[in-house]
């Protein structure tokens, strides 16, 4: 009887264990961490262990509930640096997603007919399940909401598992009328729950990987497409540098036009020379082509636009840096803003670049209108239509900063929205 006990207590544990680590991966998508990932672990450690020392000491389910979501949102408060709203909203919703669970868990064991006592572990068992699967469903339609589409595979993926699992538990029971061993029994149950936990895991790691796979092709894409641009600026700084070689041969051609009295033939060559000198003002001489390149090519866009532009950049031809990282950087943040000055009049932007004792500075502010919406991480949302595209601006900027242990700060003040880089290189 004892050893019996053991295992029912082992069994809770690990079904609770099991629902906590869920609602950890739930908290860790829904709002931004504070910490680094082990410390965070180890704070919702220390709440499993404060509600277990709780059950033990308090016999009251309704004060030992109020007491876990308490510390609960305590934990949030620390380990999570949202806004205290975001962590009582996300609270509720775990809680809801609880009763739920067991409700639907209710209902389905009603329609297959009488609700015994022994079906504790049965319906314990899959109460965990339904919740783990209303959480994945959660976050799938929140990755909808900020960047991504739904796709069918996705969607068979979500509920694989967890349905499969539940309807074997069922199965399982009702075939054999019940388990005779109740060490079994157990047994059965933990490994279903702990499969649908690596299942869970399994997912989450399957789509961050296809979300960063999309954002690396975007990446290299831009990247190819800002060399080109590069290449074709070059090109055209190339064909000036040789017309201002020959520049002596043309004066001699000029002066025997004039010798010979060829004036109109003198005036059609002075309209071609004015064609081949006609160039966009220059707004970066670094003398580092790709990066000179991507910051003329993206402000003449901008000055298209009729916005006001003022640049400041003082870095040396050569840095211990990757150029196409800083021609990514750069071109992302110029697209961003030039996409913000097309639904503005007379708008702005202010480019400044700085390199100090291998500190690179860099801060474009521009013009805009609205308010930019924001996720509960407090990532900003693109207000595009094509959200698998769009939107990856600012995460390739990030992703390129971690290379380099870079800070990103954004801020809005007044109808300015303005990001600043630092980056030690």
């Amino acid at each position: 009887m004892v050893q019996v006990n053991k295992m029912i207590e082992m069994f809770f544990m690990c079904s609770e264990l099991f629902q906590l680590l869920i609602i950890y991966a739930f908290a860790d998508k829904m709002i931004k961490r504070r910490y680094s990932q082990p410390v965070t672990f180890i704070g919702w450690l220390l709440l499993f262990i404060l509600d277990g020392v709780i059950v033990l000491k308090v016999n009251n389910g309704i004060l030992n509930m109020v007491m876990y979501y308490v510390l609960m949102l305590i934990i949030l408060s620390f380990l999570y640096c949202s806004d205290f709203q975001n962590k009582i909203m996300l609270v509720i919703h775990i809680f809801v997603y609880g009763v739920l669970a067991e409700f639907v868990v209710y209902i389905l064991m009603s329609f297959l007919g009488e609700i015994k006592e022994d079906m504790y572990f049965l319906t314990s068992a899959l109460s965990k399940i339904v919740f783990s699967l209303i959480v994945r469903i959660t976050i799938i339609l929140r990755k909808k909401k900020d960047t991504m589409n739904i796709s069918l595979k996705l969607l068979l993926c979500v509920f694989a598992m967890p349905v499969g699992t539940c309807t074997g538990c069922i199965i399982q029971y009702f075939i054999n009328n019940g388990f005779n061993d109740t060490y079994l029994e157990i047994v059965f149950y933990l490994i279903f729950i702990i499969v649908n936990y690596v299942s869970f895991i399994m997912f989450d790691t399957m789509q961050q990987y296809v979300i960063i796979s999309a954002e690396n092709s975007i990446l290299e894409k831009e990247s190819e497409f800002y060399y080109k641009q590069c290449e074709n600026v070059q090109n055209m700084w190339e064909g000036l540098r040789n017309l201002k070689h020959d520049i002596s041969n043309q004066y001699v051609c000029e002066k025997l036009m004039l010798q010979k009295g060829e004036y109109e033939e003198l005036e059609k060559h002075y309209d071609d020379m004015i064609g081949k000198l006609r160039f966009d003002e220059i707004y970066s001489k670094t003398g580092n082509i790709k990066i000179d390149s991507i910051i003329n090519y993206k402000l003449t866009k901008i000055a298209e636009l009729g916005a006001h532009i003022i640049c400041n950049i003082k870095i040396p031809k050569e840095m211990k840096f990757d150029n196409m990282d800083m021609v990514i950087i750069i071109g992302n943040l110029l697209d961003n803003a030039m996409d913000a000055l097309k639904e503005v009049q007379d708008g702005k932007v202010e480019l400044n670049i700085r390199y100090m004792e291998s500190n690179l500075l860099l801060k474009v502010s521009n013009s805009y209108a609205g308010n930019r919406r924001k996720s509960a991480k407090g990532e900003y949302i693109t207000t595009k239509n094509d959200k698998k595209i769009h939107g990856m601006g600012l995460k390739s900027v990030k992703r390129t900063l971690e290379k380099y242990n870079g800070k990103l700060c954004i801020t809005e003040e007044k109808n300015v929205f303005s990001v600043k880089l630092h980056m030690c290189i």
